[in-house]
């Protein structure tokens, strides 16, 4: 299953050395190989597996 949004963020250009405004797609994946959140620019993609960041949510703290 994917869910995906458009979404309007602030991203660096490294030409002009600026942030930007840009149109994001935010994908977030479920799937037999796990979830995973994926950020695209248009010619970038971050993804983002998060079994490790829920693993790390559910942890008890001290």
């Amino acid at each position: 299953m994917t869910a995906i949004k458009q979404v309007t963020g602030m991203v660096y250009d490294d030409v002009s050395k600026k942030m930007k405004v840009t149109t994001l797609t935010v994908r977030v994946t479920h799937d037999i190989y796990g979830s995973s959140l994926s950020l695209e620019d248009g010619k970038t993609m971050l993804q983002i597996p998060l079994e490790p960041i829920e693993k790390m949510l559910k942890k008890p703290r001290r």
